[in-house]
């Protein structure tokens, strides 16, 4: 599937779910029902939602699927802001990378 598909699947899922609310346990919910219908949901999910800023983590696979769980948190009504903290695997040569954000956190402290 081309990137400019997969994404605008992903961001027409995250409009499929009712919202009623837009707090934080509700949006928190509401990412974690659509990320956990595809096959790139990161492995270890980890959904953190404080004042509508979103700390997405877990182990991604392939680079399209950080994009694919960015674009659906963005896309929650209520979300403000998105923080990337997933982080890679290459599952033939075994590197484990950090978020680029996370790297920048890093170089900044």
């Amino acid at each position: 599937m081309a990137r400019a598909n997969l994404l605008q699947t992903v961001a027409s899922l995250a409009h499929d779910v009712p919202d009623p609310t837009a707090d934080d346990d509700h949006i928190r919910n509401r990412i974690i029902a659509v990320m956990e219908k595809n096959d790139w949901c990161p492995f270890g999910l980890k959904v953190i939602v404080r004042d509508g800023i979103v700390h997405l983590s877990g182990v991604i696979t392939e680079d399209q699927a950080r994009q694919a769980a960015i674009v659906v948190a963005e896309n929650v009504q209520g979300v403000k802001k998105v923080h990337d903290h997933l982080c890679w695997f290459d599952t033939v040569t075994g590197i484990y990378m950090t978020s680029r954000e996370d790297e920048e956190v890093a170089k900044a402290g």
